[in-house]
């Protein structure tokens, strides 16, 4: 099997695309938060319109907040004009670039608190929500606690007291995210370990990974997505199985990407690939409809052009784009009539059913077929409602289609995959930040477990059915 990559970028950290951080260097932030205002600030630099603050997962204060302590900082002579403009164009979160603007009021003022009150409290209760983070950790080190262990617990102690302005309190809150980020990258790299088969390169290359929460912590602690796609390429086609041998190959696959690890089957493809669209297809077939009913040929340049003028067409406009169209609409119907694109997904019972109503192998790719299925079978679990990927979509908040990041193409798919594959990731997943799937506070961590290692089983099944096929 070969693992074929698209043109586009794996997923990159925020910074490397927007470009450097800022030039200047503040001391190490301190709890402090005030703002000393001056008698005036001048207007040196226009910070409203050249002012970008990237919100992440520990948004911090609101922009005219934030603009309002820098343009402070600069006309307090700490903060130069070139270095003022590098962090509005920077690509620093709001939280950190609060924690520069108050360090560089500590570098100056011995002492910057308000006596009204703390205000790192209210901006962490705003931007987490405590209860839950502190039942999420307590749920992780039930399940596991190698991975939150009772040291971790331990240092949230103090979470109780956040909000009473007491000087600990505050001390804690501003250790938060620090903790947050520690204690997040535990239960990231433990699930992904669990996605992990050392030994399996092929299995280890399949796209699908574990990450912190890049947008919202405030909505969801963890998400899992794809750096890239990739399309599996397995190198046997469709009618070397028989017929019932090839059917239960494409049930099998469907429920892998089902119940196990999300996937797509060309058929499942033709709907969301840009090689046809819909309008294009219905011309066509309007097109043929009349050729058929007159008799003539498709080749016949004044009989499609005939047609063409007579019915309502969306697309094609001459005997030149017909035969584009043409191509495109044989291909797609070549693809549905392989894979079978009429028949619903079969339930796990009724596959279990399926491949043991088969009849004896009649070549030695159909009996490949028939031990491979078997181990389908005991990766499967009892029903798609019991399978973890199944109730992880009904919880997840799904952005993109991280199914589309990985479809499976035999060699007799190769005319549809070149033409789809490379437009189907520009048109839809351009944007590597679009495939992924928020996973919110009510997940718990055992279905996450059992989701990571659905995964494994599917990654597993895939490289195993290349390895029998390349025997």
């Amino acid at each position: 099997m070969l693992a074929t990559g698209t043109d586009a970028p794996a997923r990159q950290d925020r910074r490397e695309r927007d470009g450097c951080a800022p030039a200047f260097r503040f001391p190490a932030p301190s709890p402090a938060l005030s703002v000393l205002r001056p008698a005036s600030i001048p207007k040196s630099v226009n910070l409203y319109e050249c002012a970008f603050f990237d919100k992440g997962g520990f948004s911090g204060p609101d922009r005219h907040d934030l603009v309002n302590g820098l343009l402070t900082l600069n006309g307090m002579g700490v903060l130069g004009d070139e270095a003022l403009i590098a962090v509005a164009d920077g690509s620093l979160n709001d939280l950190m670039v609060w924690g520069y603007v108050e360090a560089g009021f500590n570098s100056v003022v011995e002492d910057c608190r308000l006596f009204t009150g703390h205000l790192l409290s209210p901006l962490i209760a705003d931007v987490l929500p405590l209860k839950a983070l502190a039942g999420y950790w307590l749920d992780w080190h039930e399940q596991n606690a190698d991975v939150i262990p009772v040291e971790a617990l331990n240092e949230i102690v103090q979470m109780p007291n956040i909000g009473t302005g007491s000087q600990a309190s505050e001390a804690f809150c501003e250790q938060l995210p620090a903790l947050f980020s520690r204690n997040q990258d535990r239960i990231v790299n433990h699930l992904n370990g669990l996605c992990d088969n050392p030994g399996n390169a092929l299995a280890n290359e399949l796209p699908l990974t574990f990450l912190t929460e890049p947008c919202d912590a405030s909505c969801a602690p963890l998400a899992v997505g794809c750096g890239e796609m990739l399309g599996l390429n397995y190198a046997v086609s469709s009618v070397d199985f028989s017929p019932a041998y090839w059917r239960a190959m494409v049930h099998g696959l469907r429920l892998i990407g089902s119940c196990l690890r999300p996937m797509m089957t060309p058929d499942e493809m033709i709907d969301v690939s840009p090689a046809q669209m819909e309008e294009e297809a219905d011309d066509v077939k309007a097109v043929l409809a009349l050729l058929e009913e007159r008799g003539q040929d498709n080749n016949d340049e004044e009989a499609v052009e005939a047609a063409i003028g007579e019915i309502e067409s969306f697309m094609v406009e001459c005997f030149g784009s017909f035969q584009y169209a043409l191509e495109s609409y044989e291909t797609t119907q070549d693809v549905k009539a392989r894979w079978l694109a009429e028949e619903d997904v079969l339930s796990v019972k009724a596959f279990v059913s399926l491949v043991a109503d088969l009849p004896s192998p009649s070549s030695d790719l159909d009996q490949i077929g028939a031990e491979w299925l078997a181990t389908v079978i005991r990766a499967m679990p009892a029903s798609q409602g019991d399978s973890a990927l199944s109730r992880i979509r009904g919880l997840a908040h799904c952005e993109g289609s991280l199914d589309m990041m990985l479809p499976v193409f035999f060699e007799d798919d190769s005319a549809f995959a070149e033409v789809s594959i490379q437009p189907a990731f520009e048109v839809f997943m351009s944007d590597a930040e679009e495939s992924f799937w928020s996973l919110g506070w009510d997940i718990s961590p055992a279905l996450l477990e059992e989701f990571a290692q659905g995964i494994r089983a599917g990654n597993e099944l895939l490289s195993d059915l290349d390895d029998r096929i390349a025997c």
